[in-house]
């Protein structure tokens, strides 16, 4: 991996690392590996990665990019790491501090500034 940044790792010994490449394109690639060092997820985007991270059981990870004119552009994905899936990829709707997990329910739980919160299931709302 070229240039490995913002790495996590789960309680499971699972990781993930992002790749920011090379150049002044856009663009950058999403990794989660078992704790041997195995690929679960490989994603390659062509949006620069703004963050990333694991659950800590190592069931979820996710990923979010920055603006970017592709698809990929300011998008905010929840993956299975079971399965090895990507569930979906949406565009949050508003600005957040804080991303965390609830795993039972398999979704993503964005904080807000004020105290609110918003929830992403496996079907993306």
């Amino acid at each position: 991996m070229p240039r490995p940044n913002n790495g996590a790792v789960a309680d499971n010994g699972s990781f993930c690392l992002e790749d920011w490449h090379f150049g002044s394109t856009l663009s950058g690639t999403f990794h989660v590996f078992t704790s041997q060092g195995l690929p679960i997820i490989t994603k390659v985007l062509t949006a620069n990665i703004l963050q990333s991270g694991i659950s800590r059981n190592g069931h979820l990870a996710y990923c979010l990019t920055a603006n970017s004119p592709t698809e990929d552009g300011r998008k905010l994905a929840l993956y299975d790491l079971k399965e090895g899936v990507e569930l979906f990829a949406v565009k949050p709707q508003r600005a957040f501090e804080h991303i965390g997990f609830d795993e039972k329910s398999m979704q993503l739980v964005v904080k807000v500034s004020g105290g609110g919160e918003y929830r992403y299931g496996a079907d993306g709302l």
